[in-house]
């Protein structure tokens, strides 16, 4: 292990809570594997202080962080610049200082495309895919599956108005939205037995599913 000095490169995560993080114990292994000189750390900030977390990058030096809940929205209107897909989604997961500058990236989406075509031999291109949640992060995989050629792509939230409003880039060539007022696994595989149909969607799933479930991101 490289010992800790002044001129390490200090980068980490944000989040209201983040101390269950496991991205400091993940990139410190993999700092350790590549004989890279940094650190990574959780920064518990609270509810409304991420641009405030932004001018402590500049102020500290910090390289770069990674973002997650409730901070998404306000770190990427308090960047300087913004990625592509942090400005069409209105929503940043990673900074990365350079110099004081801080730009501001969505990577989610491409993220899981990657993995898909990468680890699970999976391309999206023409596939029919159905996507749980309508959160920040759900916008993103919808958005990044839009570019790399989905044929049709089904938003299942517990809402029918914010599964609406998540595939707004209009990316893939169909897009459904679908109501989930019961456990998910009931409701996609309702969803996916209707991706043929070309009219977006709204089904509720059978009785036995309509029991109250803990709220998830992007309800």
């Amino acid at each position: 292990m490289i010992p800790v000095t002044g001129a390490t490169v200090t980068v980490g995560v944000i989040g209201d809570p983040v101390r269950h993080s496991l991205s400091p114990t993940l990139h410190n292994a993999a700092f350790d594997a590549l004989g890279v000189d940094a650190q990574s750390l959780a920064f518990p900030v609270a509810d409304g202080d991420g641009p405030a977390a932004v001018d402590a990058m500049r102020v500290l030096g910090i390289s770069g962080l990674s973002v997650t809940m409730p901070h998404k929205q306000a770190v990427r209107a308090a960047a300087d610049r913004r990625a592509a897909q942090a400005e069409a989604l209105a929503a940043a997961n990673c900074l990365i200082n350079d110099d004081g500058v801080v730009t501001a990236h969505n990577t989610d989406g491409d993220g899981l495309v990657r993995s898909l075509r990468v680890e699970n031999d999976t391309d999206p291109s023409g596939a029919r895919v159905v996507v749980l949640g309508a959160g920040g992060a759900a916008r993103s995989v919808i958005e990044a599956l839009g570019r790399a050629g989905a044929a049709d792509v089904v938003v299942v939230n517990r809402t029918q108005a914010r599964a609406e409003r998540a595939p707004q880039q209009r990316l893939a060539r169909r897009q459904h939205a679908v109501e989930l007022r019961g456990r998910e696994g009931a409701v996609a595989e309702e969803a996916a037995r209707d991706l043929g149909e070309p009219r977006a969607q709204h089904r509720r799933p059978p009785a036995s599913c309509g029991q109250k479930d803990r709220p998830r991101e992007g309800a």
